[in-house]
């Protein structure tokens, strides 16, 4: 039985595949050549002899350092196994921790109960996948959100300290805003709205009594709307085409009897400096700094609008 696994790749071109260990119900501590990755599997985590192997590649999906993909993929422990993964050259800001992290999808979880110490970070494993060291700040993530669908949905007002520049990352508009903007009886008129601009935010002075100072540049703010031509007034004179303008152009679609109309409005944005937070409660918002990542929640007249500004910070 193989207590350590080896590297019997060739490092430069990203291919180290380690050999594979037989793994009985005793249990066995196994790790890579280097001695980064360990993996403690207690006696009885296996029911039967495995065929145990590891795959080291280097950094990706915003992962800190190399990923470790353990094999058989998707083999599940009767027992927790313990990871370990040392964090060699990991420079951590202030508010920062470095933890374990599983690939979901494109991107790395932090794994519940993952600590940091001593340049090692170390956690309980219950099933073979691959995992890397993440930076962490807090308990989230340092990651955008993965859609708008779910903006509306896991907002919170956490808050937190928006200090430093940020670019804009995305627009998300409540799917209720939407609806209140669909003509009275036209059942079938559906729209979507996608907004992107050059500015960048800098919030100067911490959270609780500072400015927010917006850069000049250009905002593009695009209204689609498809609606059945029977939303249409007057008795038929007016035609899909003709409610086209300087910004906007109609067409038949491809769908027969609907209308597909394309609003689109570029201009020059000039930035401007406000207090921060907004001295008028009925329009200071809401946001929620999540690592390199800000939400804001739109006000007027002190009540949410819908809308929702994602950041990522520079």
């Amino acid at each position: 039985m193989f207590e350590r696994l080896e590297h019997a790749g060739d490092h430069d071109d990203h291919r180290r595949q380690g050999r594979r260990a037989c793994l009985g119900g005793a249990g066995r501590t196994v790790s890579d050549k280097s001695g980064k990755a360990t993996l403690v599997i207690p006696p009885g985590a296996l029911a039967a002899d495995t065929d145990i192997s590891l795959a080291v590649a280097p950094a990706a999906n915003g992962s800190a350092g190399d990923v470790y993909d353990f094999g058989p993929d998707g083999l599940q422990f009767l027992k927790p196994a313990t990871l370990s993964l040392k964090g060699d050259g990991i420079t951590l800001a202030q508010g920062q921790v470095a933890a374990i992290g599983l690939l979901e999808g494109t991107a790395f979880k932090k794994l519940e109960g993952s600590t940091f110490a001593n340049g090692v970070a170390t956690a309980s494993v219950m099933h073979f996948t691959k995992y890397a060291i993440i930076i962490v700040d807090g308990q989230i993530v340092l990651q955008p959100p993965s859609s708008c669908t779910d903006v509306a949905a896991k907002f919170t007002n956490c808050g937190g300290d928006p200090t430093g520049t940020w670019k804009f990352l995305d627009f998300c508009v409540d799917a209720k805003v939407l609806d209140a903007l669909k003509p009275g009886g036209c059942t079938g008129w559906v729209a979507s709205i996608d907004v992107s601009t050059t500015q960048t935010v800098t919030f100067a002075g911490g959270a609780t009594s500072g400015t927010v100072t917006t850069s000049d540049g250009m905002s593009t703010s695009i209204i689609t709307t498809d609606f059945p031509s029977s939303c249409l007034s007057d008795g038929g004179s007016v035609t899909c085409s003709s409610l086209g303008d300087a910004k906007t152009v109609c067409t038949d679609s491809a769908t027969a009897g609907n209308c597909h109309c394309v609003q689109t409005d570029t201009k020059a944005v000039t930035g401007k400096s406000n207090p921060f937070p907004d001295p008028d409660p009925a329009s200071k918002g809401e946001y929620c700094v999540q690592g390199n990542v800000l939400t804001s929640r739109e006000f007027k007249s002190g009540m949410p609008t819908g809308t929702y500004f994602i950041l990522q910070k520079l």
